[in-house]
């Protein structure tokens, strides 16, 4: 690898924060909106537009790497890093100005996340990581937290959109199974903004199912980096590939895995 890690996560950062001014100018002056499939799996115009402006700075910089978008898909490269970007996590959030929804950004290499980047402009927050120097939330170092208790454990998790599948139906079951157990599991409706929860402490963990590689990438790095663990139900080290996703500060990590199943 003879990319600069410290030099392209600033780069990562910068675009983020200037998609974050990009997705703010289109809460001030107004967007419409569109649904994929169901009625709450959105895309709005500024989904689009901080896609379209990530992607061009990127190809700008780095012309031969692969970029994977959440609206845009997959480019034709077949380098070995590979850009993720989910320009607004939290779409349905964005378009109602509920605050919790971030840009997304990170980059892989021969299917290692070396870096990420999550900024939430309505909460003045970014999150990075890179592989061996760290997490932080705006400049200062982030852990997880120190809870070895599942019980008094605060989670995090989300529902998958398409409400009249399996996936959706187990995703109730273990919601409803964890919040009668522990302190309480939130829903934000942003999975890498409750994955940087989770590497800052703020969560104890985090689970679901279903989520895309541009969902959780960032937050792969930034668990990692934070000290915490990342895994799928099955407890194996997590891969973009895997449809479900635990992550934790590590502590309450079997016990949860093992609740669960």
């Amino acid at each position: 690898m003879h990319l600069n890690i410290q030099e392209t996560l600033d780069f990562a950062k910068s675009i983020a924060l200037q998609a974050g001014k990009i997705a703010m100018q289109y809460q001030k002056d107004g967007f419409k909106v569109s649904h994929k499939t169901q009625i709450n799996n959105l895309v709005t115009e500024a989904d689009i537009a901080c896609e379209n402006y990530i992607t061009e700075q990127i190809l700008t910089k780095f012309p031969d790497h692969a970029i994977l978008g959440e609206e845009n898909g997959a480019n034709e490269s077949e380098s070995d890093y590979l850009w993720l970007i989910d320009p607004i996590d939290g779409t349905t959030n964005y378009a109602h100005g509920y605050p919790f929804f971030a840009v997304s950004i990170a980059l892989s290499y021969q299917d290692e996340i070396i870096l990420g980047v999550t900024h939430a402009p309505m909460l003045n927050e970014t999150y990075f990581a890179g592989k061996n120097l760290g997490a932080f939330l705006n400049d200062s170092p982030i852990k997880v937290s120190t809870n070895q208790s599942l019980e008094l454990s605060l989670l995090a998790t989300g529902f998958p959109p398409d409400r009249r599948s399996n996936d959706y139906t187990k995703a109730i079951t273990l919601f409803t199974k964890a919040q009668n157990f522990i302190h309480g599991v939130r829903r934000s409706g942003s999975a890498c903004l409750e994955l940087a929860f989770t590497a800052c402490g703020r969560l104890d963990g985090f689970f679901e199912i279903g989520l895309k590689p541009w969902d959780v990438a960032t937050g792969i790095i930034l668990i990692q980096e934070a000290g915490g663990q990342i895994t799928n139900f099955d407890g194996k080290n997590y891969k973009t590939k895997y449809r479900t996703i635990i992550a934790s500060n590590g502590n309450i990590h079997q016990e949860l895995i093992d609740y669960l199943k």
